[in-house]
C-alpha cells in the first residue's frame, strides 16, 4: 500500500509540475471583428515567435459555421500548426507543439504571422471571429491584448496630447 501511494503520488506530482500556464497574447492586433466566407479567414502578426517543439494554445473567438473547420497555419499556407476545435459555444480552441516546419522539415515558415483557414475552401457561409489569442503554455487563459499593443495604444494617446498641447 506504501508503495502504490509512493508511486500515485510521483505521478501527480509529475502532473503538476507538467501544468504551464502562459498568459501573454502572442499576437498583435487580435481583437479586430472580421466577418467574411473566405478560406483564407485572417492572419494576425506574431510578437513573440514560440521555439519549435513549445507547448502553445491558440484560441478563437467567435461564430464558425457549423460546416468549417478552423485550421491554423504558421506564417504560410505550408506549415499547418493545427485544429482548433470547439470548445464551448463561440470558443475554438487548439493545444499543441508549435511548429515552424512540417514533418519532414520542408517549407520552413518564418514565424511571423499566424494564418486563420476555413475548410472545406468552396464553402461560402458567413463566419465571424471577434479576438483571437497565442500563448506559450498548457493552460488556456481569457483573452488580453499584446503588451504591443498596448504600448502603441498609449504611444497613440500621448501623441494625441502633444498635439493638443501644440493647438
Amino acid at each position: 500500500n506504501q508503495q502504490a501511494t509512493s508511486t500515485q503520488l510521483d505521478t501527480l506530482s509529475s502532473k503538476i509540475n507538467s501544468i504551464d500556464v502562459g498568459g501573454r497574447n502572442l499576437l498583435r492586433n487580435s481583437a479586430n471583428t472580421v466577418s467574411n466566407a473566405n478560406y483564407l479567414f485572417a492572419q494576425c502578426p506574431i510578437t513573440q515567435a514560440p521555439a519549435d517543439g513549445d507547448n502553445v494554445i491558440l484560441t478563437v473567438w467567435g461564430d464558425i459555421a457549423p460546416d468549417r473547420t478552423v485550421l491554423l497555419y504558421n506564417s504560410n499556407s505550408r506549415v499547418q500548426v493545427g485544429r482548433a476545435d470547439k470548445v464551448s459555444t463561440g470558443v475554438y480552441r487548439f493545444a499543441g507543439k508549435w511548429v515552424s516546419a512540417r514533418p519532414d522539415g520542408s517549407n520552413q515558415a518564418d514565424n511571423s504571422h499566424i494564418r486563420i483557414y476555413l475548410a472545406p475552401n468552396d464553402s461560402t457561409t458567413l463566419n465571424t471571429v471577434t479576438k483571437v489569442k497565442l500563448e506559450k503554455g498548457t493552460v488556456p487563459t481569457d483573452w488580453t491584448p499584446a503588451p504591443e499593443d498596448t504600448d502603441a495604444a498609449i504611444s497613440d494617446v500621448t501623441s494625441n496630447l502633444e498635439s493638443y498641447k501644440t493647438t
